[in-house]
């Protein structure tokens, strides 16, 4: 879920890199970590009808590798691993008084006291900021320790991660990641299927562990229960979760250390979708040097667009995609971000996520999102897809049954939609059913589910269909 951290397009990272508010470091502008810094995250689509899973956020379990479901995602609500958060999204009022002030946002950077916000991530039913001093925070649900405090427990403001020296940061479904200045991998969060990347893992981790055999990461995507490395040559590794492919090396098997995904070996960009705990499984997609796309793993609903519906245990070629820098992957869906600053996408499309004006159950071949030129990034949720535009503002379509759109709504929308209230976004993340955005002034808005209080606004417990300010 869902997501992954980075900045934008070239043009606007450029543009950020020599904005002396941001003070970003002098490394960060490669060309490996421009890409780096560009938004992609990960997840999903839901299923056929918004009445078939209503609480997303109810017990999970693993049901079992069936794949039984009639029609699109329908009725495979796991029933057993639980993750503790039984109870929440109830929809409680508080009575106190929040500021949730998301008009303009042009001051300073964190009006230059203390580290400074450089990015930010949502996850399936928490969120994460990363500190230009390399620290992170994160809020929300906590019962598998994907918080990172080192407690199993959730938190309705953000909390101190384990960690000091982050350069990249990605949440997904109950678990998180990042890439340290050293190139190594650190995950924290559940581990019941080899997701943290290593033989010691347990069941949750609250506390950052080092993935096996990654020392030259430059970026990290992860999605349900499985994630993923881009290397600095270019290769990626994945580990976790295998049994749809979605790990590329060939294989159909969970692994606990990564592995390289097959006939990759000039990746410019990566994302990892996946969905939340009905729908186990996910796929990945790489950007090449020849700007094309390939994905690998889930293909139920045509969302590796090679038009089928088999599952893939190492990447195929999305046809007509050329001048990609970006993808991002939901559930049943997923995107590509054109040099042109135009998003086509494909896949599983009854919510409206793949905006082009109609909610098809699928298409097989990408369609241009409508009405929009100037996207510098993408991020996919569940069932909803949301882009930042050249001019700093934002727009998001598909599901917004929880308010995800951000129009101050609860409907769905099959077109690019503006978020209200939201201006000078430097950074965007889609979760599963939730988003969040990192502003020009250093404060972070998050809209949408707000179940376990995964939009960090204090005692606010419900969904908001406008963005809402986090309290740091």
């Amino acid at each position: 879920m869902l997501h992954n951290i980075s900045s934008q397009h070239v043009r606007a990272a450029e543009e950020i890199a020599t904005n002396s508010k941001l003070k970003l470091r002098p490394h960060t502008m490669n060309q490996t970590t421009i890409y780096r810094l560009l938004l992609t995250v990960a997840f999903f689509s839901l299923m056929g009808c918004h009445g078939l899973f209503e609480d997303p956020d109810a017990v999970e379990a693993d049901a079992g590798e069936s794949d039984n479901d009639v029609g699109p995602d329908a009725g495979e609500l796991d029933t057993g691993e639980s993750d503790n958060d039984i109870g929440t999204d109830t929809g409680e009022h508080d009575a106190g008084e929040l500021d949730n002030d998301v008009g303009p946002d042009t001051g300073q950077l964190n009006a230059g006291v203390g580290p400074s916000r450089i990015a930010i991530s949502a996850g399936g039913k928490h969120s994460c900021v990363l500190y230009d001093d390399g620290t992170v925070q994160c809020w929300g649900n906590g019962g598998r320790g994907q918080l990172g405090h080192g407690e199993s427990s959730d938190s309705s403001s953000p909390v101190d991660v384990e960690i000091n020296n982050a350069s990249d940061l990605t949440t997904g479904r109950l678990q998180s990641c990042a890439v340290l200045d050293n190139g190594e991998v650190q995950c924290w969060g559940d581990g019941r299927n080899d997701q943290i990347g290593t033989e010691t893992a347990a069941n949750k981790n609250p506390s950052p562990l080092t993935v096996n055999d990654i020392t030259n990461a430059t970026r990290v995507s992860t999605g349900t229960r499985f994630s993923c490395a881009l290397l600095d040559e270019g290769d990626v590794q994945c580990w976790g979760r295998g049994a749809d492919g979605q790990l590329g090396n060939g294989e159909w098997d969970n692994r606990g250390t990564p592995v390289f995904v097959e006939d990759v070996d000039d990746a410019q960009f990566l994302s990892v979708g996946g969905g939340p705990s009905l729908f186990r499984e996910g796929h990945a997609c790489v950007v090449d040097s020849d700007q094309q796309v390939s994905c690998w793993g889930r293909n139920k609903y045509k969302q590796l667009g090679d038009g089928t519906t088999e599952h893939r245990a190492a990447p195929v070629q999305v046809p007509g995609i050329t001048e990609a820098i970006q993808t991002c992957g939901g559930t049943g869906h997923t995107c590509a971000l054109l040099e042109t600053g135009t998003i086509q996408c494909w896949g599983w499309g009854i919510e409206g996520q793949l905006g082009h004006g109609s909610s098809p159950v699928s298409l097989q071949d990408p369609v241009a999102v409508e009405n929009l030129s100037s996207a510098s990034a993408i991020t996919c949720g569940a069932s909803h897809t949301c882009a930042l535009l050249e001019d700093r503002t934002v727009r998001c379509w598909g599901m917004g049954n929880y308010g995800q759109i951000g129009d101050g709504e609860f409907e769905d929308r099959s077109t690019p939609t503006k978020v209200i209230e939201l201006n000078n976004v430097v950074d965007l993340s889609a979760g599963l059913f939730h988003n969040c955005a990192l502003t020009e002034g250093g404060s972070v808005f998050c809209w949408g589910n707000n179940g376990d209080h995964r939009l960090g606004s204090g005692e606010v417990s419900d969904h908001s269909s406008t963005p809402l300010k986090v309290d740091f």
